[in-house]
């Protein structure tokens, strides 16, 4: 058996038949959505397929900070409050089947797991409503710590002027510029080293052309004369090919007139190309003590989960290896200089926790340490903003989904009711089962209905009217399952297993029947 692994073949299948049954935009969580994403445009089916790719809420703080503002799902317009972890849940709960079916055979093996998922399939069905229940209370709970905060700030006026889009857009422009030199940067290098290429062109056409015009001397053989001539018609090609480049790059430029060595921009680039790697050590050196710092950030709040520390640990070590790695080659750059700079220890970087405190940008092309969305307070405030429109979606799907859920409902005790009566005349037996199945439904129903019920009592909830859409449902007889569970802690786990105790008891009976 050949293991191919994680090959970019699979996702791009997978998307092109979910684009089949789903036509239309589409967003998707992929570990590793930010590589697929230019795979997908490079492919054929980036063409038609209108795929917006998310990385899952955990795996994303493994990604660099760049990856996190254009993937994250807390960036992202639609995302809700989904976390996008849903087969990391699937396989932590199918990996209990690995000691039972290590050493079945192929057929129970496959009955095992079909069992097991079918078990999910009823488990997840009838925890819905507590889903549904737990969503809309952490949402309105993001957006009333939101107002919280910002009601706690003294300068109102202020806030009100804070443009957190703007600051997400230009810490995505900064940092991916880091990536590369400046283009203006790159053009007057180049056009700086045309120039100097072509007066050096020039100064040896100069040369051969005095040497050809000389009158020939009577022992000059005719050899010696034809290489002359070769050479000066090689000086005014290369004469001609470097003045093309010029006059490209200066039509690229959009340059009047062309620098001498006395030209401001001349020295200016001049000086630059010196200190040239020392710049681009600099930018990378940069580019990772930054985003090291904006992950230490998070990994100081306290809404940040155990897990999600250990996580963040782990990435901020490897990240330490790449910014000493960057440090030696910087210093190396450093030590080049004339007169040198002093070099740096790793020990005078990573004890840094803010911005702010890193001395280094100062000597960088752009000094950050003053930009509002460096800020760690102002970091916070723009984190919970963007948590606060995520929560402010999650309430409006939620509103379509209870009214959904509730119409489904309605539909399938129709559709039961209607298949009852028609297979009553032709097949007893089958009409019986079906009906069994029906009065199960009801239960699980009703116990969905039980967790929706308190939805709108919450503070906040401006959704539909849940007591006008249940009295056009049917009512189930609970009455001979219910049970008490006195002292419970916890009502929502109170809920969950009254619900399946119920369930539970009513396929008892109906077997029994």
């Amino acid at each position: 058996m050949v293991n191919s692994g994680e090959l970019a073949k699979y996702p791009l299948a997978i998307l092109a038949h979910l684009d089949q049954l789903l036509p239309g935009r589409k967003l998707v969580g992929y570990d590793i959505g930010c590589a697929t994403s230019k795979t997908l445009s490079r492919s054929k089916l980036g063409d038609r397929a209108q795929v917006r790719f998310v990385i899952p809420s955990m795996h994303g703080y493994a990604h660099n900070r760049p990856c996190q503002l254009s993937f994250h799902p807390k960036y992202i317009k639609g995302t809700g409050i989904e976390d996008f972890e849903g087969c990391e849940r699937i396989f932590s709960a199918s990996n209990a089947c690995a000691a039972v079916t290590r050493y079945s055979s192929p057929f129970h093996r496959h009955q095992r797991i079909d069992l097991h998922f079918r078990q999910w399939d009823a488990d997840k069905l009838l925890s819905m409503g507590t889903f549904i229940a737990d969503n809309y209370k952490q949402a309105l709970t993001v957006i009333a710590e939101y107002r919280d905060i910002f009601a706690q700030v003294q300068n109102l006026e202020l806030i009100a002027n804070m443009d957190f889009d703007r600051w997400h857009e230009e810490e995505k422009v900064y940092l991916v510029g880091l990536r590369k030199e400046p283009e203006e940067e790159t053009m007057a290098i180049a056009y700086v080293e045309a120039i100097d290429n072509l007066r050096a062109a020039e100064e040896s056409f100069d040369l051969k052309k005095r040497t050809l015009q000389r009158p020939p001397q009577v022992n000059q053989a005719g050899e010696v004369r034809r290489t002359i001539t070769l050479t000066y018609k090689a000086a005014l090609d290369k004469v001609n090919k470097f003045s093309e480049v010029v006059e490209t790059l200066e039509a690229q430029m959009n340059l009047s007139e062309r620098w001498d060595p006395e030209h401001p921009r001349y020295k200016e680039t001049k000086g630059y190309m010196k200190i040239r790697r020392y710049r681009l050590d600099l930018d990378r050196l940069e580019r990772l003590v930054v985003q090291r710092l904006f992950e230490l950030q998070k990994g100081h709040l306290e809404s940040t989960g155990y897990k999600l520390r250990t996580h963040l640990a782990k990435h901020l070590k490897s990240r330490s290896e790449a910014i000493r790695t960057a440090l030696n080659s910087f210093n190396a750059s450093a030590r080049a200089l004339n007169p040198s700079h002093v070099n740096l220890k790793f020990t005078d970087i990573i004890q840094h926790s803010f911005v702010a405190e890193f001395d280094l940008l100062r000597d960088a092309r752009q000094d950050i340490r003053q930009k509002e969305w460096s800020i760690p307070s102002k970091r916070i405030l723009s984190d919970q903003y963007h948590f606060y429109l995520r929560a402010k979606e999650e309430i409006r799907r939620l509103d379509i989904e209870i009214k959904r859920l509730l119409d489904w409902m309605q539909k399938e005790d129709k559709f039961y009711t209607a298949k009852v009566h028609e297979l009553r005349d032709i097949d007893g037996q089958l009409a019986q089962e079906i009906e069994k199945r029906a009065e199960y439904q009801k239960l699980v129903n009703y116990h969905i209905r039980r967790c929706l019920i308190p939805i709108q009592s919450l503070d906040g909830y401006k959704g539909p009217n849940i007591d006008d859409l249940l009295n056009e449902l049917p009512q189930a007889d609970v009455s001979s399952h219910t049970v008490n569970h006195e002292g419970d802690a916890n009502e929502d786990d109170a809920l969950i297993v009254d619900g399946l105790d119920m369930v539970m008891q009513a396929m008892e009976r109906l077997e029994s029947t």
